[in-house]
């Protein structure tokens, strides 16, 4: 017995021709199956013709008024429907269910509003995204991730700067303040500059090993708030006028449709909204 092998150039098949295939055996009919895409039935006729070339096989023939498919028609049949239904499934995207969702979603934040804020906002992910993983990086494991135009990192909370391709809006402003321990024996609820001076202070590095020429006498006034149960702090009134710093939520253009993320993007600003 002879086993004769037809070998087709894959690039040469035209995707349309596999979606007139696919119409033909399930309607059985040129005239139905140029309904069902919108063509007229001498196009169907001539993309046959073009798949008899390319397959090396007559694909169906005809018998009275309608149309009989080849076996080899019949074999490719369910394999072209399922690829089909695939690339459809995969360029329409799945419908997003927010309590099924396995994501992961990657959160670039400074130490202090992890701290601070990071807390609340894991409570509301698991709330309305059981499923998800919640991941968080710090700015400089952002940076050297390719930062938000690279495909690790979804959002980032921090300052920010307008940039191409740079998504953002306004989250929260960051104030600084001066603190003592509650029962500091010299500096009460107001300190001037001179008493301030004549005290030792802890230096607030803002980026390792670089402490800040501006808040570096001063901390974060959320970060206050979440420490000082514990650590029994209290916030002293200065003359020292430090710029509030805005905090910006960013992201890129490329995942600025995605419905998980914009679902991410809002628990972010809900989660600010109630702090």
């Amino acid at each position: 017995m002879t086993a004769i092998l037809t070998i087709v150039n894959l690039s040469a098949i035209d995707l349309n021709l596999l979606l007139v295939l696919d119409a033909v055996l399930a309607e059985r009919s040129v005239a139905r199956a140029a309904q069902r895409l919108h063509v007229t039935p001498p196009a169907i006729s001539n993309a046959l013709a073009r798949l008899r070339d390319a397959l090396g096989d007559p694909i169906v023939t005809r018998s009275g008024r309608g149309i009989v498919p080849t076996p080899r028609a019949l074999e490719l049949g369910p394999a072209i429907a399922r690829a089909l239904g695939e690339i459809k499934r995969a360029l329409h995207g799945e419908v997003f269910e927010p309590s099924t969702a396995q994501v992961v979603l990657t959160l670039a934040q400074a130490d202090a509003g992890q701290l601070a804020r990071l807390p609340r906002l894991a409570a509301a992910v698991a709330s309305r995204l059981p499923l998800a993983r919640l991941r968080v990086v710090n700015v400089d494991t952002m940076l050297a991730l390719g930062g938000l135009g690279g495909t690790e990192v979804d959002v980032a909370i921090g300052v920010s700067h307008a940039a191409p391709g740079i998504h953002r809006q306004p989250l929260y402003t960051e104030h600084y303040v001066v603190i003592a321990r509650r029962n500091h024996p010299r500096l009460g609820a107001r300190a001037g500059r001179r008493a301030l001076t004549s005290e030792r202070h802890a230096e607030v590095h803002v980026a390792f090993g670089k402490p800040s020429p501006v808040v570096d006498r001063a901390i974060p006034e959320s970060v206050v708030n979440a420490l000082s149960p514990a650590l029994k702090l209290r916030i002293v009134a200065t003359p020292l006028r430090i710029p509030p710093s805005p905090m910006y939520l960013s992201w890129h253009q490329r995942t600025h449709t995605d419905p998980a993320l914009k679902l991410f993007r809002q628990l972010i600003v809900e989660a600010e909204a109630v702090s």
